[in-house]
């Protein structure tokens, strides 16, 4: 589901873009925050387990911030540290 909605955004659909992108966000908030129940099928919410849920959410934000940065931001960084060495 994340990737086919970053594809919609990175082709350029243009029909609806904004209503999609809403349900897409409230989607990928719910799948992403049930991420405990899909490997362990019981409700480990608030056990140690759990915590992959929490750690699902953090690996995808992250990845979704790198996304966002965009690769001349890593171009730059990549120069910058060229030129120290």
């Amino acid at each position: 589901m994340i990737v086919t909605g970053y594809l919609a955004n990175a082709l350029h659909v243009r029909i609806g873009r904004t209503i999609v992108a809403i349900f897409f966000g409230i989607g990928a908030a719910l799948t992403l925050d049930e991420f405990a129940l899909w490997l362990n099928l019981r409700d480990v919410y608030w056990a140690k387990q759990g915590r992959r849920s929490i750690d699902a959410i953090l690996i995808a934000a992250t990845l979704g911030g790198l996304v966002v940065l965009g690769l001349g931001f890593w171009r730059d960084v990549g120069r910058a540290i060229g030129r120290l060495f």
